[in-house]
C-alpha cells in the first residue's frame, strides 16, 4: 500500500475526486465534473448577454425580486461547494478505511448497507449538479 503522505500532488487530486475506482463511480464523477464545467462556461457566456438587472427570485404569487446580474453566479458556486462537500465526505470514508475501518460499514454491520450509503452520496452529488444546471438554464431563459 502506498503511503498517502508521500504522494504527488497529481495523485492526491485524483484520489480526492475518485476515492473509489469502480467504473460506475468514475463515470458519475466525470459526468458531474463535466456538467459543472459546462455550467460555468454557460453562465460566463450568458453573463455578457444578460441585462444589468435580472430577476433573482420567482414565485407564483409573489413579486419577482430584481437584482444585479452577478446573482446568477450563485447557480455555479452552490453546486461547486456542495460537490466539494460530498467529495470530502467520500474522501473521509477512505481515510476511515485506511486507519480504522470503513466509515460506511460502521453504519451497520452489513457491508451492503455501507456500499448503498456510498452509492447514495455519489448519486446525490450528481443529482445536485444536475438540478442546479437545470435551474441555471431556466434562469437564463427567464431573463431573455
Amino acid at each position: 500500500m502506498q503511503n498517502q503522505f508521500n504522494m504527488t500532488i497529481d495523485n492526491r487530486i485524483k484520489l480526492f475526486f475518485f476515492p473509489d475506482p469502480q467504473k460506475k463511480y468514475v463515470a458519475i464523477t466525470y459526468f458531474s465534473i463535466s456538467l459543472l464545467i459546462l455550467q460555468a462556461i454557460g453562465v460566463t457566456i450568458a453573463w455578457f448577454q444578460l441585462p444589468k438587472q435580472i430577476p433573482l427570485s420567482f414565485g407564483f404569487f409573489a413579486k419577482e425580486t430584481i437584482g444585479d446580474k452577478s446573482g446568477i453566479w450563485v447557480l455555479v458556486l452552490v453546486p461547486v461547494i456542495l460537490f466539494l462537500v460530498f467529495t470530502t465526505i467520500l474522501q473521509s470514508s477512505l481515510i476511515e478505511h485506511t486507519f480504522k475501518g470503513n466509515f460506511y460499514d460502521n453504519i451497520s454491520n452489513d457491508s451492503s448497507t455501507g456500499e448503498a450509503s456510498k452509492s447514495m452520496i455519489y448519486y446525490l452529488r450528481a443529482a445536485v449538479v444536475l438540478i442546479f444546471s437545470f435551474l441555471a438554464i431556466l434562469a437564463y431563459l427567464h431573463c431573455l
